[in-house]
């Protein structure tokens, strides 16, 4: 039977919005750094060396990645416990630790910070308020804002490395935006060793098509640019027009003017993620200056006819840039461009969340939240994922679905626990369900067809359902 919604289910989710909401955390917490190390291949995973790593290599952990050695892979993690309930604090201490109400693995998205990400860390540190251990990868490619074949890899293989090395059968899963996406296509398309470890899944705005998301991207006038930026700066070098303007952009910049392009896309996305872009910190407009001096022939000629106007000259980057920022139709053309490429038309085959939701075997629960106003991954997205899993046979569990205003795209806004009454009661019923199910053991549903296999299965059905219309 599917876990009954239990009063400290509940209490724990109001306990964890209040935390978010306040940024209010126990201040008994064990934070660590440490690194993963088993086979590379999931399925000859046996053992896990947890082994923690000092301060000062936290520190250059962005930077600086240990080798594996041959036919096993590291991943770095960044774990949060109550300390109650730490294992650590047990061995330094040799007082008796209570057991870690369950495991939860989060997955960062496309974030320059990696798992530093001030709001992964939030959430982490919430869910160690309450006693779970949270545990937060570093995944290289997300870090790097790239989006590739190796972070699904990745994802499977932590979510077995992870279970392991906590001593669980099975953990929960938490992710947002593109990092769910991901999830998503990992935990359902990598067969069932990865989806028997698997308690339940909370999605945070995922998206449900590679393409839709990307459209949305670029034709939407409310679009956030953050979005649009990071597409580009994973396709663009796809785009089959970008040669005419890498020709001219060589002509006047000299050979590696498409490297520049790029570069100045992932400074812009470092600005917008480290809110430093209307700031004197912004690293973009210093890098184009510093493209404008050092290339002076490759000024606008519009520009040209004064000295005077030597500070409003912008280099062929900066113009190019600022084309893709404000042309619509310009971008339009290239994004038409890109995702006909077979290089991406390849990647975006394994990585379509609406495929594997809608014909995998779904036997835990996930659950969806989407921002109502979401200006990078439109609320749809999720609906679709939602009727997708509805109409799966193999889909033994119902999905939990909520859109609400209390969202932009991941970023918390302050609750007004009075005017807000009615869409937080429905925030807490869908974390109570997220929290009953991840403090408990996997529950196996098993997979048949027959008229009586069906009447059974009926009746573990999570309820109730959360819809909210538009």
């Amino acid at each position: 039977m599917a876990p009954a919604l239990s009063v400290v289910a509940v209490w724990r989710a109001v306990e964890f919005l209040l935390r978010l909401n306040y940024q209010r955390f126990e201040g008994a917490l064990s934070e660590r750094y440490a690194c993963l190390e088993a086979a590379a291949s999931v399925i000859e995973i046996r053992t896990v060396a947890l082994r923690s790593l000092d301060g000062s290599y936290a520190k250059t952990s962005s930077e600086v990645s240990p080798r594996a050695p041959e036919r096993t892979r590291l991943l770095q993690v960044r774990i949060f416990e109550h300390a109650a309930r730490s294992m650590q604090q047990r061995l330094r201490t040799g007082d008796r630790a209570r057991d870690t109400l369950g495991v939860v693995l989060l997955v960062h998205g496309l974030s320059p910070s990696g798992n530093r990400d001030a709001r992964m860390e939030a959430v982490a540190r919430a869910l160690a308020s309450l006693g779970f251990t949270a545990v937060i990868p570093d995944f290289v490619e997300f870090r790097e804002c790239r989006m590739g074949q190796q972070t699904l890899d990745e994802i499977a293989w932590a979510v077995v490395a992870v279970a392991k090395a906590f001593h669980q059968e099975s953990i929960s899963l938490f992710a947002a935006c593109v990092a769910a996406g991901y999830t998503l296509c990992a935990v359902l398309g990598s067969g069932e060793h990865i989806r028997q470890r698997v308690r339940t899944i909370m999605c945070i705005g995922p998206y449900a098509e590679v393409e839709a998301m990307v459209w949305c991207a670029m034709s939407s006038d409310s679009a956030d640019d953050y979005g649009r930026n990071a597409i580009f700066y994973n396709f663009l070098q796809y785009s089959s027009l970008i040669s005419e303007i890498e020709h001219a952009g060589n002509a006047a910049n000299g050979h590696g003017w498409m490297s520049q392009l790029l570069h100045a896309l992932r400074l812009a996305l470092e600005d917008s993620h480290f809110l430093r872009g209307s700031t004197e910190a912004a690293m973009l407009p210093k890098y184009f200056k510093e493209l404008r001096d050092r290339v002076p022939h490759s000024f606008d000629t519009a520009n040209d006819a004064s000295e005077d106007a030597s500070s409003t000259r912008t280099s062929h980057v900066q113009r190019v840039f600022e084309r893709f920022q404000l042309d619509k139709e310009f971008r339009e053309l290239h994004t038409k461009a890109m995702l006909s490429h077979p290089a991406v038309q390849k990647l975006i085959a394994s990585c379509q969340p609406i495929r594997v939701v809608s014909r995998e075997p779904i036997d835990f629960p996930i659950l969806l939240l989407h921002g109502e106003c979401d200006n990078i991954v439109p609320c749809r997205e999720s609906r679709r994922l939602f009727c997708a899993m509805m109409h799966n046979k193999l889909c033994t569990v119902k999905p939990l679905i909520e859109i609400t205003s209390l969202l932009n795209h991941g970023d918390r806004q302050r609750l007004n626990w009075f005017t807000d009454t009615p869409q937080i009661i429905r925030l807490i019923r869908l974390f109570a369900q997220f929290f009953t199910w991840a403090a408990q053991p996997r529950i196996s549903v098993p997979q048949s067809h027959s008229s009586s296999a069906k009447n059974r299965t009926e009746s573990r059905l999570l309820q109730p359902r959360i819809i909210r219309s538009r």
